[in-house]
């Protein structure tokens, strides 16, 4: 279980043509939850590890259409 849901802000970063992402902060933790449902890929910078898929990204995340991710700040 991770703090930052619980007790972290929220911070809206994209809720257009098919994308719905925010970020949750608390100051020491930083979430990104991300879901694609356009047919582009929708990119995301900063280093991040996917927390569903155990993938470590370094500068840039592509997220692909039709899909979800719970990403964990770097």
């Amino acid at each position: 279980s991770n703090a930052v849901f619980a007790d972290g802000e929220t911070a809206l970063l994209c809720a257009e043509n098919g994308v719905f992402a925010f970020e949750r902060r608390n100051g020491t933790d930083t979430l990104c939850i991300c879901v694609n449902r356009s047919s582009q890929v929708y990119p995301l910078s900063g280093n991040w590890h996917d927390l569903l898929s155990d993938t470590v990204y370094n500068g840039n995340v592509r997220i692909a259409p039709d899909s979800a991710v719970i990403l964990e700040k770097r």
